[in-house]
């Protein structure tokens, strides 16, 4: 780790109790923490590899995914939000960097590490953590993030995925504009296919309470995309020889 953060109590303390909390979490979909040691002269961790370009590179290399394998991610990564959830465990900073394409489905990396490490510094500055873009209301307001923020941060990276860009970009995305677009503002879902938008409006409420759960989206996407099950390794393959075989 970079010797600012290592030499930082506060932010050592945020991350030790992060990885207390992760450490124990087994998915294929997930990349897990294999070891760490945090007390180490020079603190480190290590993850799973996990070959494939990330969600954002590719849709920048190639372009928007499409309402298929948008569909079959939204599934996948609803799913691996309810089991973490279930264990208590919120991502905190889901982003189209946070997910890795890989030839058998996406893979949720970080897991909020990279949030821990840079809280200190962001609450410093009186700044929300996390890619403004695809913050939940409550996050922009400055409020301890949970599993509905999640929830909200999914939606808007399958929209992403779907048109290239998220459901609160514009011409204008500085930081400030972007956060009140979303505290303001309907998403803009135009070219996501009518049956996805509809299956995750309810994931953009306002407020948490009223937001579905990653169990509930789950349920709600589970007609749309079963019946295309098999588009997705077929469709990461080609993509893979078309562009990052090389």
């Amino acid at each position: 780790m970079h010797g600012w953060l290592a030499g930082d109590e506060s932010v050592m303390d945020r991350l030790a109790g992060r990885m207390a909390r992760v450490r124990g979490i087994r998915s294929d979909a997930v990349a897990a923490i294999v070891d760490a040691d945090l007390d180490a002269p020079r603190p480190w961790l290590a993850s799973r590899f996990v070959t494939g370009p990330s969600l954002s590179h590719a849709v920048q290399t190639i372009g928007p995914l499409g309402g298929v394998p948008a569909g079959l991610l939204a599934l996948r990564l609803a799913r691996v939000l309810r089991d973490l959830h279930g264990q208590g465990v919120v991502h905190t900073d889901l982003r189209p960097s946070d997910v890795l394409l890989a030839a058998d489905g996406p893979c949720l990396v970080d897991l909020g590490l990279g949030g821990a490490a840079a809280a200190t510094t962001a609450t410093q500055v009186g700044a929300p953590m996390g890619d403004p873009g695809y913050l939940a209301p409550e996050q922009v307001l400055g409020e301890e993030p949970d599993a509905a923020c999640d929830v909200f941060s999914l939606a808007s990276l399958v929209v992403f995925a779907a048109r290239g860009a998220g459901p609160f970009a514009g011409p204008d995305n500085t930081p400030l504009v972007v956060a009140r677009r979303i505290l303001g503002a309907p998403p803009d879902l135009r070219d996501v296919p009518s049956e996805l938008a509809e299956r995750l409006a309810p994931c953009f409420e306002r407020l948490a309470e009223h937001r579905c759960s990653a169990a509930d989206l789950v349920d709600r996407l589970a007609d749309v995309t079963d019946v295309v099950g098999a588009a997705w390794p077929s469709f990461y393959h080609d993509l893979w020889m078309r562009e990052f075989s090389s």
